[in-house]
């Protein structure tokens, strides 16, 4: 059996170890708290960053759209493109890709899918009446 005296020694160190934990536990909660906080706040400007990101991109890929829209409208009322005058269509392809050099290629398909002019030409005969976009 204990003595009286290591029983009150005991005592006052579990009892200080408790006012301690008691102590400790609100100032843990509060930091566990504040790094959730902190990380919903990150991801929430991650993802507001990465929609802004979104949605430069999709501006800049409807300007190119338009673009290119605006350009193929112009060469369609050409009466040299009309005319399928593969010399001539195929020398105004190549200035329209100068002036628009965020494209690969300008050039002019008939009805049956020859291709008429390029701007860049190929080496042999091109049929594009099997591609999707042609349909």
């Amino acid at each position: 059996m204990g003595t009286p005296g290591r029983r009150i020694s005991t005592s006052v160190r579990f009892r200080l170890a408790a006012l301690v934990l008691v102590a400790l536990v609100p100032a843990f909660v509060a930091v566990c708290w504040s790094a959730a906080q902190q990380r919903e706040t990150e991801r929430t400007r991650a993802e507001s960053m990465l929609l802004r990101r979104a949605r430069l991109a999709a501006a800049a890929l409807e300007r190119a759209f338009e673009e290119a829209r605006l350009l193929l409208a112009s060469l369609a009322r050409r009466p040299e493109v009309r005319a399928l005058d593969g010399a001539e269509t195929a020398d105004l392809c190549r200035r329209a890709l100068l002036v628009h050099p965020s494209l690969s290629n300008v050039g002019v398909v008939s009805a049956d899918g020859a291709l008429g002019a390029s701007a860049l030409s190929p080496e042999e005969s091109v049929a594009l009446s099997d591609r999707t976009w042609f349909t």
